[in-house]
């Protein structure tokens, strides 16, 4: 008989106080989410942005497992990704294995593991086995225990993830700090909390997330495999504040002969505040039965879900639009192929809905398996050309030939001396030379869009 487990969803208020958002139930063929009666009365945001309760009430929202989605988009990210360098699937394994719980992949494996990962996740949603264990998370004192730059916490990891030996104790992780709650990508990642640094560097000391007096941050830690990512991202980062873009802080150290980049989580706040966060991704695959990966929809069709979006959120659509076009511009011109629907998210809930700021800038064309210029595809008309479909874009996503002209040329001013700050960077030959490579093409083509 097909394993069902019946889990339940708390969430924040403003002030902090934990509250009951709604019981989950989970099976390998579907999803079932009911909002309680106090939450409904609560005015707060509701799972995800297409599971408003102002829309469904008290009616069970349903989603039917499809390829690629074995339960509601919007719990997916709670899921700890099975890449090789995910440290936290890792440390789960080991967990489930203790508890004498399956830990081979599949369904059953994944959602023991979401329901370790689950509490303090990305965005507003607290998955719990049951209330007992929510109640008990809540009232749990937070530990302020910091972890050093010198402790063997960051030798361990700088020996599995910098130099690829297999010598990942997950008892160390789980000793410092805890089974973390899980952050995708292929790039390592922990959730943790830092001292305020303010405006001046990171001492380098972490402690676990939501420690009293603390921020709380995504810790990339950079591979092998990909050395100087980080070093790159801080850069584009820094080159997109510059830009008048919102950026999250960040701070770039190097602890143990291993980099590492703090970026301040943007969907937390003081006293236990919680802010809704959602990627593109799940939005569109929450409300399109047929969209199973990024390469399902084109950049063209951004504006139309767009609009369709603001029709059940109080999005400014216009503005999003104009937005959004504005960031493929400056990932064109950086050599950020990997701009896809992940790395867009929206912030606030269905009420108040907001993009959230630039994140995972870094421009990954400086690698050979991910030279691509665009992650989301574009459609093509017959005999188009790129500066011709970069026109039609900024027309498609709201700016008047003029504004489409203007917003060209000012990305191609703010990346104007972006390569002569890749040759300064302390980086590996190869990333700059295929850098120098690409993207004198590109601003040559976004120069002719500008013309037409």
């Amino acid at each position: 008989m097909a394993r069902v487990f019946n889990n339940c969803i708390w969430s924040r208020r403003a002030d902090g106080t934990p509250v009951k958002m709604g019981d989950l139930t989970v099976t390998r063929e579907r999803t079932l989410f009911v909002y309680t009666a106090d939450y409904l009365a609560s005015g707060l945001p509701g799972m995800a942005l297409l599971a408003s309760p102002g829309i469904w009430g008290d009616q069970p929202i349903e989603f039917n497992t499809r390829e690629n989605f074995p339960v509601h988009p919007r719990l997916m990210s709670i899921i700890p990704g099975e890449g090789r360098r995910n440290i936290q699937r890792r440390v789960f394994a080991s967990m489930l294995a203790k508890l004498g719980k399956p830990t081979t992949p599949g369904f059953e494996t994944d959602w023991e593991m979401a329901l370790m990962a689950g509490a303090n996740t990305i965005g507003h949603l607290f998955l719990f086995r049951d209330d007992l264990q929510a109640s008990q998370w809540f009232q749990r004192p937070v530990s302020t225990d910091t972890v050093g730059t010198r402790s063997r916490f960051w030798r361990m990891l700088r020996e599995d993830i910098s130099l690829d030996q297999a010598a990942f104790d997950p008892n160390v992780l789980a000793r410092y700090i805890g089974p973390t709650p899980t952050a995708g990508g292929m790039i390592p990642k922990l959730l943790v909390s830092i001292k305020d640094p303010g405006t001046g560097p990171w001492s380098g000391a972490i402690a676990r997330p939501g420690a009293p007096d603390h921020i709380d941050v995504i810790l990339k830690i950079e591979p092998a495999e990909y050395k100087d990512v980080l070093t790159l991202e801080n850069l584009c980062l820094d080159l997109h504040a510059r830009s008048g873009f919102d950026v999250p802080r960040h701070w770039l150290r190097e602890i143990d002969g291993m980099r590492v980049l703090a970026v301040e989580r943007f969907d937390r706040g003081p006293k236990g505040f919680v802010r809704p966060q959602e990627t593109f991704r799940s939005v569109i695959a929450s409300g399109d039965r047929s969209f199973i990966s990024n390469e399902d929809v084109a950049m063209d069709e951004l504006p139309g879900r767009l609009d369709r979006l603001g029709e059940v959120c109080n999005l400014d659509v216009t503005a999003a639009k104009k937005e959004i076009y504005r960031r493929y511009l400056m990932a064109m011109l950086t050599g950020n192929g990997d701009l896809h629907l992940e790395n867009i998210s929206f912030l606030g809930g269905e009420r108040a809905t907001v993009l959230s700021p630039v994140y995972d800038p870094a421009p990954m064309r400086a690698w050979p398996q991910h030279d691509t210029r665009s992650a989301i595809p574009v459609s093509f008309a017959e005999g188009e050309t790129w500066p011709q479909a970069m026109r039609r874009l900024g027309l498609a996503y709201g700016h008047t030939p003029s504004e489409c002209r203007q917003a060209i040329e000012q990305a191609l001013t703010n990346t104007a001396h972006y390569l002569e700050e890749i040759g300064d960077a302390p980086v590996e030959a190869p990333r700059k030379t295929r850098l120098e490579k690409i993207l004198p093409a590109i601003r040559k083509e976004m120069a002719e869009a500008m013309l037409r």
